[in-house]
């Protein structure tokens, strides 16, 4: 009885430290032109930052933009892609559409200010945060990750650091012109013959061209992202 009794506070324990490494670190309300879904959608989204050195698993963890509803929506269970591996981010999103996977929420932000709350399987409080009216594609997020100061940015960092946000363009290779920037049109030209790389605010590759003056992105949607040219993070491209 005494043994089972000390494996049960155990487990507690154990539980509770891996829940208080959990922060919500990041939130978009007003999506319009930043990251998209799996589906191509730009919906309202949540970043979770681990700021612990174990994997956490928030299946069960419950969610909700109410605070008099703690249990509004529970997040599934059973679903690989809801650990967070240590140091990590995972985005939520906030569409209130839960048919389209574990990662979608049934609760939706409003632009004009309300509140978000994280609890445990144990109805024990991991992390809220309240915020007053919101600005298009401007996120806030913790200056650090999972740090006490809350800031607005302009460059949004779903699912990487928000450390990133400092990232400038690198004048090194000043003589290179990005034109045009902001972009309307189907085509980015340079000033002269370089190696291209666009990725999106993710982190993910969306396309090269090797020793070329222009490429084509029109299959990009409206947003912002970064290009690398000659290996090195350079500018930031505007689409619109």
């Amino acid at each position: 009885m005494i043994k089972n009794f000390i494996t049960l506070l155990l487990s507690l324990f154990l539980l509770n430290s891996l829940t208080g490494q959990i922060y919500i670190n990041e939130f978009m309300a007003d999506n319009d032109a930043i990251t998209t879904d799996e589906s191509g959608e730009f919906e309202d989204w949540i970043e979770l930052y681990n700021a612990g050195s174990s994997v956490v698993d928030i299946g069960g963890f419950f969610i909700t933009d109410d605070y008099s509803d703690v249990f509004k929506f529970q997040i599934p269970t059973g679903d690989s892609t809801t650990k967070i591996q240590p140091g990590g981010f995972l985005v939520l999103w906030a569409d209130d559409d839960i048919n389209d996977g574990a990662l979608h929420i049934g609760i939706k932000l409003s632009k004009d200010g309300e509140k978000i709350r994280l609890t445990d399987r144990d109805s024990i409080l991991v992390d809220s945060i309240s915020f007053g009216a919101q600005t298009t594609d401007i996120s806030m997020g913790r200056l650090t990750d999972g740090g006490a100061t809350w800031t607005s940015f302009s460059s949004p960092t779903p699912n990487t650091s928000n450390q990133s946000v400092s990232i400038k363009d690198n004048t090194a290779i000043s003589g290179i012109h990005i034109f045009p920037n902001p972009n309307s049109s189907d085509k980015v030209y340079f000033s002269q013959k370089v190696d291209i790389e666009i990725f999106d605010l993710s982190g993910r590759q969306i396309k090269t061209a090797e020793i070329s003056d222009e490429i084509s992105i029109s299959e990009l949607k409206n947003g912002i992202y970064i290009l690398r040219i000659n290996g090195q993070f350079v500018r930031k491209l505007i689409v619109e």
